[in-house]
């Protein structure tokens, strides 16, 4: 089964594995407290832009 391998590999451990302290984990309530803003600040950047994008459409006060 090792027949080929020899001692010069191309990859060198740097660091050698270890057990954690304590597990990790995705912080769950900031990740949804960022979606919630990041949603709520596009959304309000879209009416902002459609708002305008439309006054910008009118060209005379038939169009009203």
């Amino acid at each position: 089964m090792r027949a080929g391998i020899n001692s010069n590999f191309l990859i060198h451990v740097i660091d050698p594995p270890f057990i954690p302290v304590s597990k990790s984990k995705p912080n769950r309530p900031f990740i949804f407290l960022v979606g919630i803003f990041f949603g709520l600040v596009i959304g309000i950047l879209w009416v902002v832009v459609r708002h305008f994008y439309a006054l910008s459409q009118i060209k005379q006060t038939s169009d009203l």
